[in-house]
């Protein structure tokens, strides 16, 4: 068994809530986790992990990032929480210190991009366009890069989707690789850091997927660290 944060969304309220919808346990504890929900209002969310032990991280869905993080002005940003950034962007890099595996779902990717240096683009339909429909939508992708290629015996996938903000080769952090791409708009879709057991996707796996078989892959061997040889972040 794995112990394994899992971090929160956090809801704008009179007193503030953080939640996390109920798909995302029972689709994660067959894969050998045992959860710790991680709240946006711990004073130091790195020694909240370390005192419970906690040896991997999934950075779940919800707002997005503040662009003051990507040296960015506001231009279709919503739903933004300082508290919720702080927490994530703090427990990313207790991760990278002691080489925890980390999986990213869609904002959890995007949050990973901005923490190794890059940005975001704030809004796809008005700044990208509307060639596919990223919003509550299905669209393909492909994998790009072989070692994933292999993995999940696949070079293309459709996969579910429910984001307004993305990366793009423009935004990417420098130190990450792509591996899962949206020929049709350019839109990055999978992303990994190639030394730390670090892991990103832009679509949900815990929703209805018709990836499934791909992301019950791609879960286990980031939990595992398969794509990483040993030792490679030292």
């Amino acid at each position: 068994m794995i112990m394994c944060g899992i971090t929160m969304s956090a809801q704008h309220h009179e007193r503030g809530r953080d939640l996390l919808q109920h798909t995302y346990l029972p689709y994660l504890m067959p894969f050998g986790i045992i959860p710790v929900l991680i709240p946006n209002v711990l004073p130091d969310p790195a020694a909240y992990a370390d005192a419970l032990g906690i040896e991997a991280l999934i950075l779940t869905g919800g707002g997005d990032v503040d662009p003051a993080h990507y040296h960015q002005p506001l231009n279709g940003s919503d739903n933004i929480s300082p508290a919720r950034d702080a927490t994530e962007l703090r427990l990313l890099a207790r991760a990278v210190e002691r080489g925890c595996p980390v999986l990213g779902i869609c904002r959890g990717m995007q949050v990973i991009n901005v923490f190794f240096g890059g940005g975001l683009v704030q809004d796809i339909p008005t700044q990208i366009g509307r060639a596919v429909n990223h919003d509550n939508a299905e669209h393909a992708v492909r994998i790009v890069d072989p070692d994933l290629a292999r993995l999940l015996a696949a070079g293309r996938l459709t996969v579910n989707s429910f984001h307004h903000q993305g990366v793009t080769a423009a935004t990417l952090a420098p130190p990450l690789d792509v591996f899962a791409l949206c020929d049709d708009d350019g839109m990055i879709e999978g992303i990994r850091h190639p030394a730390h057991p670090i892991l990103g996707v832009q679509w949900h796996p815990e929703r209805s997927s018709p990836s499934a078989e791909a992301d019950r892959r791609l879960i286990e061997a980031v939990l595992h660290r398969r794509l990483w040889p040993p030792h490679a972040a030292e």
